[in-house]
């Protein structure tokens, strides 16, 4: 994992920053498949590609912790064990 996405999960799990650093990036990467899409040359799409996994890995690594902030530790061990 790389220093950034290391980075954008300390300030998800010890700040509370989970929503902004949820949304922008899920938002960027959007515009980046809209942009590889409507590409129309191969150096653009590969661009648009490689940023789109750029900022798309970070809701993928900051969404498991969305997940277990919904929930509080008595209603983790009910899920658990039911």
């Amino acid at each position: 994992m790389s220093f950034f996405l290391f980075r954008m999960r300390f300030l998800c799990l010890s700040d509370g920053f989970s929503l902004p650093i949820w949304l922008w990036p899920q938002v960027i990467t959007m515009f980046m498949v809209l942009g590889a899409t409507l590409s129309n040359d191969w150096s653009t799409f590969t661009t648009f590609r490689s940023l789109q996994g750029l900022f798309g890995t970070v809701p993928q690594v900051i969404g498991l912790p969305i997940i277990h902030d919904m929930y509080t530790a008595e209603g983790k061990c009910r899920l658990e064990y039911e």
